[in-house]
């Protein structure tokens, strides 16, 4: 059974997400509380939205603020062998994943997976910004001895997210998934160096952060950057992953280009001068 963990402050979006992975696991085939379920983990300050059924979901109510700890308390009480984090800004683009995740899983090696974010055609430039500066920053982290997914889509096995100790509650802004995938790979790999962690295009989802404009993206780079020094683990430094984000570069349009420097500059600047300040 594939248990689908999704983090939630009560946003309407949840709404689409929850409709896109009933729409998705039909046409896969698979059956509600066989195959998969749906667990939604609730901040302690949120309500879920009125559209959502209670008979579609289950529902956990997280005993504190954050979204890490919801993720391990939604964890905690899934009956799946594997878990499927999805943020409740996200939205699956079709059947594929499940397919995909029945396929990967296959391999007794991998522990975990996940994809990429993609825009909608209707995204404003902050969202494909943002999109796009999380993309190139998982891609330049590897592509085979991975460091990092990311946390909107992350399939983990769950002996393997109870090997890693789960999430770390304590990484407010940033970096949690990082951390898991280091924590796990020394937790698991010192003993069994085959196992592996990948990347497929077939898990990304559409992900729909929100028009926040400047202002707001930089307070959260600003914020981000203020407590880096709360993250269990950092990525290598940008220089060390030249080559890998002119690989990811070539492969965009000019439009999502164009978004991505008008965003990541300012985000870049604030997440900097957080850090500085927090010294």
């Amino acid at each position: 059974m594939i248990s689908i963990i999704i983090p939630s402050f009560g946003r309407a979006s949840l709404c689409g997400l929850v409709s896109s992975i009933q729409s998705g696991a039909t046409s896969a085939g698979l059956r509600y509380e066989t195959d998969y379920e749906i667990v939604v983990a609730l901040d302690v300050r949120a309500q879920l939205p009125t559209q959502v059924s209670i008979g579609s979901v289950r529902v956990v109510r997280a005993s504190d603020i954050g979204v890490n700890r919801a993720r391990n308390e939604g964890a905690l009480q899934s009956r799946g062998q594997l878990l499927w984090f999805l943020d409740d800004d996200t939205e699956l683009m079709g059947s594929e994943s499940f397919a995909a995740i029945h396929e990967i899983f296959q391999d007794p090696l991998i522990d975990a997976a996940g994809g990429d974010y993609v825009s909608a055609d209707d995204s404003d430039w902050s969202e494909r910004g943002y999109n796009s500066f999380c993309s190139i920053w998982r891609a330049t982290a590897g592509e085979h001895e991975l460091e990092q997914l990311l946390g909107g889509t992350l399939v983990v096995r769950k002996s393997a997210w109870e090997l890693a100790s789960g999430f770390d509650e304590h990484i407010e802004y940033g970096g949690a998934e990082t951390a898991f995938v280091q924590r796990l790979k020394k937790n698991a790999y010192r003993a069994k160096p085959s196992r592996k962690v990948v990347f497929r295009t077939e898990l990304s989802v559409r992900h729909r952060p929100g028009a926040r404009g400047l202002k707001a993206w930089m307070t959260l780079a600003y914020r981000q950057g203020a407590r880096r020094a709360d993250t269990a683990s950092e990525l290598p430094e940008m220089q060390h992953r030249f080559q890998r984000a002119c690989k990811f570069l070539r492969a965009q349009d000019v439009k999502t280009l164009a978004s991505l420097v008008s965003f990541s500059a300012p985000y870049l600047v604030s997440s900097r001068i957080g850090r500085i300040r927090r010294r």
